[in-house]
């Protein structure tokens, strides 16, 4: 598929950015619908391999592939990024990984897997209807029954103000150049110096607000974004419609954050919406009141809603493990209606209980069971807030069974080697494979730097891998302490490292990292 092509309609002579979203993970994926009240497929449905349809750099794919026992497939059919992946895994030894260079309607024609669950991120509002035909087909064919599928996808009304704009980049794109890169820029530099002259732009303000983001953007993202001739942002009820056709119906957001309405909606407003029986047409009322621009999704088949006992039973009988060092963790919600400060005193219970024993995994139930330890008791209604809360801040996920954990310790040790010696090159990537948790923990450019550091000096002194770090040829100080005086950066570096070494480096040991 290709950018002239106006069959695709999706730009595509330019690899994506890497990047990494949690929310595509199977085992998050069952846990938040869980929290939601939907049981997990069978386990017969969960031996069957993931698919992610249009991976970009597939980082995620990696990750999973190598912190999960589960059979990953990929179809992208950038040849260049498939190729690029399939090294990555070939250089760390990942075999359960199957990855397809083609369009979707060859996938559709040749393949014969099904599939436990289907995840598409940045595809579905951004390729032409003959194609989102193409992903409903090849959902109704190989998805299980009970399987989930994830769907991401720009959103009206939210974006409605964008559409002109977004048309306006594509065909002035196209009359300054063929080449991506530079047809953006000019366009960008056209539409820049026509926003203040615009009584578009300033009858509205939210246009002003989305172009000053774009500066905050990579290139590569903005082409993606905006250079497709199908950008096609839609009511949440059209998506269900077609989703229907593959037999979806919507279970749930993924976000855990819009599990919590109150952080969104008011009283009245969510009392207006209760009236509306239809779930779609509801959920398209919720956008339109909240402005929503951009969507994540969780779709089933048959999946059946649990009673409010056995989502109790469920939810107890979890364990889950901290991604985070406590001591780095705000207890900040932010929504529609602002920030919320969270309960501080049940939350931090249960994030050092999650700390202790060096991180060992801990059940829901023996989270709740300090609770009521420590004196502070909560009925479970009240206690399942907290959980959502704490899975919409990213600081919580459900652990793999240690059988898992066992056999994929090695390979996402390898993996993380790799990444880590790719961060000699550049920062693009900021995550590392967890074989206990099964997804990726944040780790920056610096620290897998440290990372490698101590695996070649060998030594538990960080400033031994301050010191080998700042004498390497492939360091430069300036990139990284630019601000800091030549005669203290590797003052700065030893305290950096002794940082690391404190507050981070058991964390990665206990999740198997390194």
């Amino acid at each position: 598929m290709n950018i002239a092509n106006p069959a695709s309609a999706y730009q595509a002579h330019s690899p994506y950015i890497v990047a990494y979203f949690r929310q595509q993970h199977p085992l998050l994926m069952r846990w938040t619908a869980l929290l939601a009240g939907f049981a997990a497929p069978s386990e017969a449905t969960q031996q069957l391999a993931h698919c992610e349809l249009g991976f970009g750099q597939g980082l995620g794919l990696a990750i999973t592939a190598a912190s999960c026992t589960d059979a990953q497939v990929g179809v992208d059919f950038m040849p260049e990024q498939v190729e690029q992946l399939s090294d990555l895994l070939t250089d760390s030894g990942i075999t359960n990984a199957q990855l397809h260079a083609t369009d979707f309607a060859s996938f559709l024609a040749n393949n014969t897997q099904r599939f436990q669950s289907i995840t598409l991120h940045g595809v579905w509002s951004w390729v032409a209807p003959e194609i989102r035909a193409q992903l409903i087909d090849i959902v109704k064919r190989f998805l299980a029954d009970d399987g989930v599928v994830y769907i991401s996808h720009n959103t009206l009304p939210g974006r409605a103000p964008l559409i002109p704009m977004q048309r306006l980049i594509v065909q002035t794109a196209a009359q300054f150049s063929h080449h991506d890169d530079q047809g953006l820029m000019a366009a960008l530099a056209v539409i820049n110096s026509m926003m203040p002259l615009s009584h578009y732009v300033q009858q509205s303000p939210e246009l002003i607000e989305w172009w000053q983001s774009l500066a905050q953007e990579h290139p590569t993202y903005l082409a993606h974004e905006y250079l497709g001739h199908a950008w096609s942002p839609m009511l949440f009820s059209d998506t269900a419609a077609l989703l229907a056709q593959a037999g979806l119906s919507f279970m749930c957001s993924a976000d855990a954050l819009a599990l919590l309405p109150d952080l969104h909606l008011s009283e009245a407003q969510q009392r207006w919406l209760s009236a509306i029986d239809d779930i779609n047409l509801r959920e398209s009322y919720s956008d339109t009141l909240r402005n929503v621009g951009f969507r994540r999704d969780l779709w089933h088949k048959s999946s059946c809603r649990l009673s409010a006992d056995a989502q109790q039973t469920q939810l107890l009988q979890t364990t889950l493990v901290l991604l985070h060092p406590v001591g780095a963790l705000a207890l900040t919600l932010t929504g529609d209606l602002g920030e919320f400060e969270l309960p501080e005193a049940p939350l931090l219970l249960m994030l050092n209980h999650l700390a202790e024993d060096d991180y060992r995994p801990k059940t829901v139930a023996e989270l709740w069971k300090r609770l009521a330890e420590w004196g502070i008791p909560v009925d479970f209604a009240a206690f399942k807030t907290l959980l959502i809360s704490l899975s919409a801040l990213g600081y919580i996920h459900p652990a793999q069974v240690e059988h898992d954990v066992k056999q994929n310790r090695a390979s996402a040790q390898a993996l993380n080697r790799q990444l880590c010696q790719r961060a000699w090159k550049d920062g693009s990537v900021g995550y590392l494979a967890s074989p206990l948790a099964g997804c990726g923990l944040q780790v920056s450019r610096l620290q897998q730097l440290l990372l490698l550091a101590r695996a070649q000096t060998q030594s538990a002194n960080a400033g031994d891998w301050a010191a080998w770090l700042f004498a390497h040829p492939h360091f430069t100080a300036q990139r990284f302490c630019p601000d800091v005086q030549a005669s203290e950066q590797l003052l700065w570096l030893v305290n950096t490292a002794q940082q690391f070494n404190d507050l981070r480096l058991a964390l990665l040991l206990a999740h198997g990292v390194i």
